[in-house]
């Protein structure tokens, strides 16, 4: 297969195109109208575009809403400029949870919520394919494509109703805006460029680390031939302009106070342990739940023995194979494995920095561009062996998809389920208490059709504490200064602790308890509440939360405090 080659951008002819001209085999040497790849190709990116659409669409409401979406129906409820408030509080740049307002004009429902992100995972499958045909083939682009259609962490972010999805559209459209403006320039492609990469940054406290990456893809594949600075000047000034705007937003952020330091050895070890397993993520995705990378999780010897397998073969792929020998040496190649690494360790670095959470979810948005990688290699070998391989790569991935769709673990307990209890067994002068407070409050507004007054609080990571709302308040979102674990009122223990939760659930005819299943052992000033007033009547466990209806005790005439 020879790659078109533009007269205007001689720099097309060089890379995978000038590896793929060496070949014979397979009708390689024929014009590029001529192979069977050009001419099958467009119908080839709507057969993996229409599969993408299934396995993102299929079932989507199959599980109830989890907290995150839930909070983003409930967010989207506030007046507009309540709205951006609370999400730059939350830790999130607005662009996303502007778009969805409009989309949730048209209905909330968990389906209709939910396939906003579905679009986008479709979305973020086609700029694949692009990104690929613009940097290497049209065949790398196809095979891209087709395993970005698969990935299960994908599959997993756009079967949901967050942030995510949207996020990863625009890095891959961004990437592919910016290998086109970088072989091409002109000012039509850099403003382009510079507008999806903004929006990157509005939708991600970490799009900064995306402009630094594509700093350097910039100057590894321009076309040093046509190539102007004077736009790529002027998309990189209001792009750092855009960062510094994007940094005082997140400097808004109600969260816990920054822990600038020096990252210590155990923190540094699980850093790159984290970088060494990131292909095992980015191909099986969350499948596997010991991956977190906190630093004290002990590390699976079948992790370890699948990272060998992979060295061992690229080993003897790169040793045996000339013609991958070559694609990983073009610029194109280094260009994008940079890109693909720096994407994941940038907001790594800064979580250590920061002393964050060390995650795998911050590997998603690099998923399309280590796909195109993977796809640009077989595209590379012998077409046969490529097939092969492709096809095996293919299987794996639609198998970690399938299971991520069959039995998909949020983490997060089936509300609809749990709300439907509630619903069908409720009464009057019934009481909702909810520990965390938020989880249930948030459930509750979406799932119940006949609203409960609701109490509760925030409970402590680290001690018995309990962190209240002000009496007759309920949670008013990351903007008031609670969060899980914390909040804006002093926490409460021992006896006064208990004397805040008699005075909420005082007159209440009847209370359904929502907490994590073992709450009631880490929280004994709650269950001594309980257990001096309150007969347990029925329990319903919704892992990782359990729903306890409780009734009072014969004789009990008053709760309230003496």
């Amino acid at each position: 297969m020879v790659l078109p080659v533009n007269s205007r951008y001689p720099v097309k002819a060089t890379g995978l195109a000038s590896i793929e001209n060496k070949g014979s085999e397979n009708g390689m040497n024929k014009p590029e109208s001529q192979t069977p790849e050009n001419g099958h190709s467009r119908y080839l990116i709507v057969v993996i575009l229409l599969l993408a659409a299934v396995v993102r669409f299929a079932f989507i409401s199959r599980e109830s809403l989890w907290f995150d979406e839930l909070y983003n129906v409930w967010a989207n409820r506030m007046p507009f400029t309540d709205m951006l408030r609370e999400q730059v509080a939350g830790g999130h740049p607005p662009l996303y949870y502007i778009v969805v307002r409009a989309w949730y004009a048209f209905g909330t429902g968990e389906a209709w919520v939910r396939s906003f992100s579905a679009l986008a995972g479709v979305a973020t499958v086609f700029f694949t394919y692009l990104a690929g045909k613009e940097l290497f083939s049209r065949r790398a682009g196809l095979w891209a494509a087709a395993f970005t259609a698969l990935s299960p962490l994908l599959v997993m972010y756009s079967r949901a109703n967050t942030f995510y999805s949207l996020m990863i559209a625009l890095t891959a459209l961004s990437f592919w805006l910016l290998v086109r403006a970088s072989l091409r320039s002109g000012w039509v492609n850099w403003a382009a460029y510079t507008a999806a990469a903004a929006a990157v940054m509005m939708s991600y406290f970490f799009g900064a680390v995306m402009v630094g990456a594509g700093w350097l893809v910039f100057w590894i594949i321009r076309n040093r031939e046509d190539s102007k600075l004077t736009p790529w000047i002027a998309s990189q000034s209001l792009l750092l302009a855009v960062t510094a705007g994007s940094f005082l937003l997140s400097k808004e952020a109600i969260s816990e106070p920054s822990r600038l330091a020096i990252p210590s050895a155990g923190r540094l070890l699980a850093f790159f342990y984290m970088l060494a397993v990131s292909p095992f993520v980015l191909v099986a995705g969350r499948i596997d739940p010991s991956i977190v990378f906190s630093g004290t999780e002990s590390k699976p010897v079948s992790h370890v023995a699948a990272l060998g397998v992979v060295v061992i073969a690229l080993v003897l792929a790169f040793v045996f194979s000339g013609r991958l020998r070559e694609l990983l040496l073009t610029k194109e190649t280094i260009a994008l494995a940079i890109y693909v690494v720096l994407m994941m360790a940038g907001p790594q670095l800064l979580q250590m920095i920061n002393g964050g959470r060390l995650s795998s979810r911050f590997y998603v948005w690099a998923v399309p561009a280590f796909m195109l990688l993977v796809g640009a290699v077989v595209a590379a070998i012998p077409r046969r062996i490529g097939i092969a391989l492709g096809g095996i790569f293919l299987a794996a991935l639609f198998s970690f998809s399938f299971i991520e769709v069959q039995y998909k673990d949020s983490g997060d307990a089936d509300w609809r389920a749990l709300m439907g209890t509630v619903a069908d067994n409720q009464v009057e002068g019934d009481l909702l208490v909810s520990f965390p407070m938020h989880n249930g409050q948030l459930a509750a507004s979406y799932y119940l059709p006949q609203q409960l007054p609701i109490v509760g609080g925030m409970l402590s990571q680290s001690s018995d504490a309990i962190y209240f709302m002000q009496p007759g308040e309920t949670w008013g979102g990351y903007k008031s200064g609670y969060w899980v674990g914390s909040g804006a009122e002093p926490p409460l223990s021992g006896v006064e602790q208990e004397e805040r939760i008699k005075m909420d659930i005082a007159g209440a005819d009847r209370l359904w308890l929502v907490s994590e299943q073992d709450m009631l052992s880490k929280f004994p000033g709650v269950k001594r509440v309980l257990d001096e007033g309150w007969v347990e009547k029925g329990r319903w466990d919704y892992a990782p939360f359990v729903l306890i209806l409780y009734e009072p005790r014969p004789g009990l005439v008053d709760q309230m405090p003496s």
